[in-house]
Formats: C-alpha cells, sequence, structure tokens
C-alpha cells in the first residue's frame, strides 16, 4: 500500500500545481473580497498539503484494506447504484429531494436506523446545501418537478 499512496500522492501533488498555475489565468477581483482564483488555489494548496502527508505516511502492516466480500459486497454494489439514481433524479425530482433521498439511502446502509438520524441529517444537509448556493452564493441548483 505505502508504493501506491506514493504514487497516488505524487499524482495528486501534479494536479495540485497544475490548478494552482492554471487559476494564475483568473482575472483579477475587482472590489472587495477574494477574486475568482481564491478558492481554486485554496483547494491546490490543500490538496498539494493532503497529498504530501500521504506521501509520507507510514503504513502499520501491509494487509489489504480494500478487501471487500459478502455483505460488504453488496452494501458497494448498491451504494454504487444509489450514486447513478442520485444523479439521474437530480434532474428529474430536484437537488434537494435527490440529496435527502439519497442521504437517508446512505446512512441505511451505514446501519443508522434511528428515525430522527436517519430522516433529520439529510434533511438538514440538503435544506443546508440548497440555502447556501441558492442564497449565500447564488449559485442556481436544479429544480425538478417536486423541487
Amino acid at each position: 500500500m505505502t508504493l501506491a499512496n506514493r504514487i497516488i500522492g505524487t499524482l495528486l501533488v501534479i494536479l495540485s500545481a497544475y490548478v494552482w498555475f492554471t487559476a494564475n489565468a483568473f482575472p483579477e477581483s475587482i472590489g472587495v473580497g477574494p477574486g475568482a482564483d481564491f478558492f481554486p488555489k485554496l483547494s491546490a494548496a490543500s490538496l498539494a498539503i493532503l497529498s504530501i502527508m500521504l506521501i509520507l505516511k507510514k503504513e502499520k502492516s501491509d494487509e489489504s484494506i480494500f478487501s471487500v466480500s459478502g455483505s460488504s459486497a453488496w452494501k458497494f454494489v448498491i451504494g454504487f447504484i444509489t450514486m447513478i439514481v442520485f444523479v439521474i433524479l437530480v434532474e428529474i425530482i430536484g437537488f434537494t429531494v435527490a440529496a435527502t433521498l439519497f442521504g437517508i439511502s446512505w446512512l441505511w446502509l451505514m446501519g443508522i436506523r434511528k428515525l430522527v438520524k436517519l430522516f433529520l441529517i439529510p434533511i438538514l444537509v440538503s435544506l443546508l446545501i440548497t440555502l447556501v448556493f441558492e442564497q449565500l452564493l447564488n449559485v442556481p441548483i436544479p429544480h425538478g418537478i417536486i423541487y
């Protein structure tokens, strides 16, 4: 796993450098606040730091952490299918409703059975994302036939 971590970490450092230099071509900020290059550079710097940490990380054992069998294999397949269904449903029923259903299904897959957590967390998270993007950032999100 150590060799794979070093290869992936190196590729991610190269990607973060590419994002950083590409963000330099963005126009400068007019007025108060960060410019268009702020978030890409912040993301690139974060990715570079985490990638370097991945490269330098020492593994305690050489056991595979990716062994998937039995019920965990079915959870993986069902989780992957729910992601595909989520992408399809976003355009049909809207982001907020699709994200809520997606969150409920993933929490169920992870073993959360308390109804308050199972329903309240996805509802609040999807509403928060909707409010932040639409009201604070003025970024439209897909609205479908439900919302």
